[in-house]
């Protein structure tokens, strides 16, 4: 039983949208209108908002088997019944089931993931998988989940397998406020969770600057998802915090953003309780390790909770 269009949209987790081409299904996590801004900040940036983070195929099913072809991308994440399982390295792929069963097919984070002829056994039940909430998570490198090593042990990944949350992935490394790059998506969160900042002391000038786009920024995600209930996470720890940047010393630039998020209105986390200030739970000056995205996502979920 192959799969049409409607089907699998039906199925996917992550996309703000779909669309079917002759080369496979592309998926996007963002609309088009951000992608297109943020490839106006830089190159690197428009790809990065293109790759597939976040993005799954997430069902209950009692075929007894899963097959598609992999158009694009070369990481593909598959779990069974919420047990990571392994990376897919073919790209025409079969996956035998043990039925009944819940499926998650995860996508590429740092490329872009393309499928096509997704398959079931012939008269197999199918339903996507029932979430209690739906959650929109922004951020950039960490948020993408830059040397998780396996790309579903990211915090955001991780929070909303423990929370079980519907949620659209908008990471994108190297990203930061900028006011040009948000846009609604579509999508109805009933949590949105903001983690910029970590960026924005090496792409802005001077700090004035610096706030006015997180102002302008927080205000747009504060008038188009009122009735969510929005968090802003500040910077998390880094090795070398004492450094001097183009606007001063980093750790000064990170309180400054931690006392705006709280003078914009929204709920405030403190990035530097959520991951040990110790160079074992980063994988380099900057971004955790496994075990620093599990003590991020765990942090995190006890205090959503």
């Amino acid at each position: 039983m192959v799969l049409n269009i409607e089907q699998i949209k039906k199925l996917t987790v992550g996309a703000v949208e779909i669309e079917q081409t002759a080369d496979g299904i592309y998926f996007y996590k963002m609309k088009k209108c951000q992608i297109e801004a943020f490839y106006a900040l830089s190159e690197i940036l428009g790809f990065r908002a293109k790759t597939t983070t976040g993005i799954r195929l997430d069902f209950e099913t009692d075929s007894k088997f899963l097959s598609f072809n992999i158009k694009g991308g070369t990481k593909f994440e598959y779990l069974i019944d919420g047990v990571y399982c392994g990376t897919i390295p073919d790209a025409c792929v079969r996956i035998g089931l043990s039925a009944p069963c819940r499926v998650t097919l995860c996508f590429p984070s740092h490329e872009i993931g393309v499928i096509d002829n997704v398959e079931l056994s012939d008269g197999a039940s199918v339903v996507r998988h029932k979430f209690d909430k739906k959650a929109l998570f922004i951020g950039d490198s960490i948020t993408q989940g830059w040397n998780s090593g396996i790309d579903t042990l990211s915090y955001a990944y991780r929070t909303s397998f423990a929370l079980n949350y519907d949620s659209v992935i908008q990471g994108v490394g190297g990203a930061y406020y900028h006011a040009s790059t948000f846009a609604d998506s579509g999508f109805e969160p009933d949590v949105v969770i903001v983690a910029y900042g970590t960026n924005d002391v090496n792409h802005f000038k001077t700090q004035g600057e610096m706030i006015e786009q997180l102002r302008s920024y927080l205000g747009k995600v504060k008038e188009t998802y009122a009735s969510s209930k929005i968090y802003a996470i500040s910077p998390i720890w880094v090795s070398g915090g004492s450094e001097e940047k183009r606007m001063g010393n980093l750790w000064e630039s990170y309180a400054l953003i931690a006392d705006e998020i709280e003078k914009c209105g929204v709920e405030h986390i403190r990035g530097l309780d959520l991951v040990p200030h110790e160079r074992r739970y980063f994988a380099d000056d900057l971004h955790p390790n496994k075990d620093g995205f599990g003590e991020y996502a765990g942090n995190l979920v006890e205090i959503i909770r």
